[in-house]
Formats: C-alpha cells, structure tokens, sequence
C-alpha cells in the first residue's frame, strides 16, 4: 500500500533502532519547557504506549541536526512536517522515560532508537490552515509494531473508491445515507490501510494491495482490519483506534491507530473521542 501523491502524502513512510542536541526547523537551539503540554487532551499515553497529535505549527519540540539532514534542500513544507513529526516522537520518547534521540531514516521508513519503536504521520495543511503531525511511540518490550496515520476525510471521495477499496467495501459504503459518516468512514478506511502498510511493512518487509485489507469502521471510535495477503507474523484480523479533533478544530481530519504487542495481539489505547489543542 502506497501513499498517494492527489491525498498529500509525503515521499517517506513514516513507521517503524547516536543522539545530538536538538534544533528547531530553522537551525536555532530548541529549549526544552518544563510547562509543555501533557499529552491528554491532544494525545493519549500509556505504561507503553505514548500518542501525540498537535497542529504543525504548535509544536515546540526541536528536531536533530542528524534528522535536519535528512531533508536537506527540501521544500519547507516538507521539512516542517518532517521536523514536527519527529518532535512529537521526541516528546513521547520523554514521557515514556526514554531520552529523546533522533529518528533516522532506513530506506523509507524511520529509524528509531534502541529501546522503542514507533509511527509517525502528517496531513498537509489546506484552505489556508495549517498542518496536523502526529507520532506513536512504543516500548520495544513491550510493542513490537505501531502503525499512526493522518488523513482528510473530505478528499476520499467517490471518484477514489475503486482505486482504494474492495467490493464489500465499496457495497457497504454505497449502501450508507449520504453524509457525514459515510464522508467519515471512508477516511477511516484509507487512513486505517496507510496504518496498517506503516506497522507490518518494516516488520516483514513485505507488500500488500489496497483490496487485500478490508476495514469496517465503528461508531464507537474503533475500526477492525482484515487482510488476505499473508504477512509472516501478523494476524490476519486487527483492532484499531480512530479519533478526530475537537470540534470546529479540524471537521474532517481522521487519525487512525495500530499497535501490535510483543505476544501478536492488538493493543487498543483508551482514546478519547476527540483530541484538542491548546
């Protein structure tokens, strides 16, 4: 499953083992706050698994000159989303007691320190509004895959069904009123695909087809997964967790979650319904 250029996606898959001094985007030092923000509210955390989503411009974490090089000589809104992804990951790092230390990159997923593992994601920002990053970081005791992804429900129209998703898919979302949900869940879906592609690629190195995965969306802020392909060491069938911003923040902006622990079961953190930003 690939990232698709029409949906904003980024050149690197970020999913999922040296530290400097971290910088922000434009090269000055990054001073760590004592007062910065706790992941509730915008985030959800855990014993292993700490998640943070915050609009680009609202993250204060600084990024690695090791990551900085990374994109060197890319466009600006590429280094921005790059930079606060990885932000975000460098802040989970601290609140599972881990020192922040930077994430390279291994062909195109990232690298991530020993100790942990991780996902990290964005949706470019639209309408004049700024950007979304996100990251999921794990212990690696303890999670052995995540898979986070950002997606923007509106652009997953009709015209892209076929393209994405399979029959029974197609046939439940065509069977739905037209609306919200059925705007919703077809975002869900996708995103919930790119999370799944983002967790078992760097596990197994292997490829699977949009149509091998089918995803039923809930209401209740869950979605299950199913894929045909076989991926040595994933099951077949996942529960995720999918949530979106407070309202008025972001109506259409969906974050889909998939963490699979050590002993192959999914791991299903208590998400709130919706996350805010300060």
């Amino acid at each position: 499953m690939n990232g698709m250029e029409c949906l904003g996606k980024s050149g690197e898959h970020d999913s999922t083992g040296g530290a400097g001094t971290p910088y922000e985007p434009n090269g000055t030092r990054a001073a760590r706050s004592e007062s910065s923000p706790h992941p509730c509210g915008h985030g959800v955390s855990g014993r292993a698994l700490v998640v943070f989503c915050r609009r680009i411009g609202e993250v204060r974490s600084g990024w690695f000159p090791e990551e900085a090089a990374l994109v060197e000589g890319a466009a600006e809104c590429r280094r921005r989303e790059f930079a606060a992804a990885r932000g975000l990951a460098h802040e989970a790092m601290e609140k599972l007691g881990v020192a922040a230390a930077p994430v390279l990159r291994s062909e195109r997923a990232p690298r991530w320190p020993e100790g942990v593992t991780g996902a990290l994601g964005h949706a470019s920002g639209r309408k004049g509004q700024d950007g979304w990053a996100a990251a999921a970081v794990g212990r690696a005791d303890a999670v052995r895959g995540i898979g986070i992804d950002l997606e923007w429900a509106g652009r997953v129209g009709e015209r892209l069904w076929s393209r994405l998703f399979n029959e029974a898919e197609r046939r439940a979302l065509e069977a739905m009123p037209e609306g919200e949900w059925q705007t919703l869940s077809a975002g869900i879906g996708f995103s919930a695909k790119e999370a799944f592609y983002k967790l078992f690629q760097p596990l197994t190195g292997r490829w699977a087809d949009f149509h091998d995965a089918t995803v039923t969306a809930r209401q209740d802020g869950g979605f299950t997964l199913e894929c045909a392909a076989e991926l040595p060491g994933i099951p077949s069938r996942l529960e995720g967790r999918w949530m979106r911003p407070a309202p008025g923040e972001a109506p259409d902006l969906v974050l889909c979650l998939l963490a699979l622990s050590v002993d192959g079961t999914s791991l299903l953190p208590d998400f709130p319904a919706s996350f805010s930003v300060p």
